[in-house]
Formats: structure tokens, C-alpha cells, sequence
């Protein structure tokens, strides 16, 4: 899978996340929408490049492990899913 960008043109998987991310949404959610099994991968190579780009952000950022946590559109987020329709 390629390194999400918000410079790029959203993968397929990345949009996907980010529309759900739209309203806060637990991560066991957003995996099975698109497929993935193995949570430390999908963290790894999907939710992390989008965080670390500015686009989705954990609702409990001081609790990563909490079974609360939720994960959201950041303004930049919202930006680039206006641009992208």
C-alpha cells in the first residue's frame, strides 16, 4: 500500500477511513469496512500515515489503548474531503 498523502489522490482504503471518520468511529469499525484483520498493520500502514499527515485524529489522544477511543476527522481532514466531493 502506498504512503497516504494529502497531497496525493486518496487510495481507495484511505478515502473510505476518512469518510467514515466523518463522525467518530472505534477503529474495529473502520477495519472491517475495509477489510483488514490484523489491527497493528492497519494501525501501522493505514491509520498512522493519516494521522501523522493531519487528517484523522484519536477522540482520548492521552489514552491510545482505551476501549473508548474513537477516531475523527481533523479540520484538515475535513478540508480535503470537501476538495475530494
Amino acid at each position: 500500500m502506498s504512503q497516504v498523502c494529502p497531497k496525493s489522490v486518496l487510495s481507495g482504503v484511505a478515502e473510505k477511513i476518512l469518510r467514515m471518520a466523518e463522525s467518530p468511529t472505534d477503529a474495529q469499525t473502520l477495519m472491517g469496512a475495509v477489510g483488514h484483520t490484523n489491527r497493528t498493520r492497519f494501525r501501522s500502514a493505514i491509520m498512522k500515515p493519516l494521522m501523522d499527515a493531519g487528517l484523522l485524529e484519536p477522540t482520548i489522544p492521552d489514552k491510545p489503548r482505551s476501549s473508548k477511543l474513537k477516531y475523527r476527522l481533523t479540520q484538515k481532514g475535513q478540508e480535503l474531503m470537501l476538495d475530494h466531493g
